[in-house]
């Protein structure tokens, strides 16, 4: 379903709508049509370098919360994809961000993954996968570079964070695909999800077990088979792509060929938003920058398309990322889309940000080199770090509260302002995004009245499109703005946790 279909249709069901009246909701009396509530505040603007939509017009928000329609959030869609667990730095890093979930192994090397010994290897089945993919393993191989499995053991003994196992149907067997799991359940993992393969929708990701669609169909419906025999309640994802191009892989491997059918649960999508990849200082275009704040809509579209092939199965969106360059634009659209999986959480079953340290969409970064024995003293977070601390402080372990947005419609699919209201330690506490470069004036309404209490206001906020900010690992990216009965107000490009 189309964001612009969710809005126009099921705000009054779900979670958002807007209106085009600059945020005035419906008129129904009393003060709620009084645009005198914001009169003489003080209302800073940020520099509007690039931004893509008229900056003139007042914008204002107000937020109708209805306490009575809730629904646990869902702490799976705050995953994370880890460049590693084996070295001491690595683990810090794991200990420090405490993840609710974790995928292992990373990316397309688990296509080559060998768990029985925790290394990368290639076949040597006459199938081409790439000068690159070779180059790389047979240096890992070299090196002794391993997967890291007994670190995210002991890292898992420790913190119990949910798994994603994404399995290697390239070479294994049924047999060694049950051996797997039996052997990751007796050495304390509950293994619940497991995607079959890493992107074999790409030629030079598969083997010569998977070489076409359908040798693919095959390969992974026995062993889909075998994991479901040994364990029933396993869930079960297969690749699917999102670009037009990849339409006949997504269509063959769902097919029913005499005894081949693989029996899956879920879509494994992975979507990245970037647009326009150059460095971070440049001003991107227009476009770019309404494709980048918009950012839950084009994983919506990628989503509608992988979707029409098995519309019966969830997503699991077990890569993706939002970058247009180190920039506010970029983790803005992080914010937009984070939204976005949240008030559609019924669709999206888990989904695992890409990734915590790797190079791709980095949340910390090394400033320097590690030091021995303090491995988090030369860690930095970045915007996209900093968002996510926002995010999950706002939702992990909250209960989603029915949310309604009245502000200005930037385009036919976008806000000014998105919001969402939570209730959390016996507290409603907002996560809002202001996406314009003007100060907006904001009010919450609950269960139709205006909130006259007192409220916090903690802001991450940009001065252009193309700030970027950099901290330590154990800044708060939060600064209190405001505190006490006054007017609230976003400052301009920024991401904000209200308490109330």
């Amino acid at each position: 379903m189309k964001k612009i279909t969710y809005i126009g249709v099921l705000c009054t069901l779900v979670f958002a709508c807007t209106s085009p009246d600059d945020s005035l909701p419906p008129a129904d009396g009393g003060n709620k049509t009084d645009p005198q509530w914001f009169d003489g505040l003080d209302l800073p603007q940020a520099d509007p370098t690039g931004y893509p939509y008229d900056r003139t017009k007042m914008t204002t928000a107000t937020v109708s919360i209805n306490t009575s329609s809730k629904v646990a959030a869902n702490n799976l869609l705050l995953g994370l994809n880890f460049s590693g667990f084996t070295t001491a730095d690595e683990k810090e890093i794991v200990r420090y961000l405490d993840p609710v979930t974790v995928r292992f192994p990373t990316g397309v090397w688990s296509n080559w993954y060998d768990w029985e010994t925790d290394s990368y290897s290639y076949p040597n089945d006459g199938y081409d996968i790439g000068e690159f993919h070779r180059r790389v393993i047979d240096t890992w191989q070299i090196l002794g570079v391993v997967g890291g499995f007994p670190g995210l053991k002991e890292l898992h003994d420790e913190l119990g964070f949910n798994m994603l196992f994404t399995y290697n149907v390239n070479t294994d067997s049924p047999a060694e695909s049950v051996a797997r799991l039996k052997d990751r359940e007796a050495k304390g993992f509950d293994v619940k999800y497991i995607e079959l393969g890493n992107e074999q929708f790409w030629e030079d990701q598969r083997s010569a077990k998977t070489a076409t669609p359908i040798n693919y169909l095959m390969t992974a419906s026995a062993i889909a088979k075998a994991l479901k025999a040994e364990k029933p309640s396993v869930k079960l994802s297969v690749p699917y792509g999102w670009r037009a191009n990849q339409a006949a892989y997504n269509a063959q491997v769902g097919l029913k060929i005499g005894p081949f059918e693989i029996d899956f649960d879920a879509i494994s999508l992975h979507k990245y938003v970037d647009p326009e990849k150059s460095s971070p200082n440049v001003v991107k275009t227009k476009d770019t920058y309404k494709t980048i704040l918009n950012s839950g809509r084009e994983i919506d579209i990628a989503k509608d398309f992988v979707s029409q092939f098995k519309p019966d199965k969830t997503i699991w969106l077990t890569e993706w990322g939002v970058n247009a360059g180190k920039s506010a634009a970029s983790y803005l659209g992080q914010a937009d889309a984070y939204l976005y999986l949240f008030a559609n959480q019924d669709v999206y079953e888990r989904a695992e940000w890409f990734g915590a340290t790797t190079v791709l969409n980095a949340m910390y970064k090394y400033e320097g080199d590690p030091v021995p024995g303090s491995p988090l003293v030369n860690l930095k977070k970045t915007g996209f770090g900093m968002v996510y601390e926002i995010l999950r402080d706002v939702f992990e372990d909250s209960e989603l509260l029915e949310t309604t947005v009245f502000t200005r419609i930037l385009d036919e699919s976008m806000n000014a302002v998105e919001a969402r209201a939570v209730t959390k330690n016996g507290k409603t506490q907002l996560f809002v995004l202001n996406k314009t470069p003007r100060s907006v004036p904001f009010r919450a309404e609950i269960d139709g009245k205006f909130w006259e209490g007192s409220q916090k206001l903690e802001s991450l906020s940009f001065n252009s499109l193309q700030d970027d900010k950099l901290l330590d690992a154990n800044e708060n990216p939060l600064t209190l703005i405001s505190e006490g009965t006054d007017v609230v107000v976003l400052p301009p490009f920024s991401v904000s946790k209200i308490t109330l």
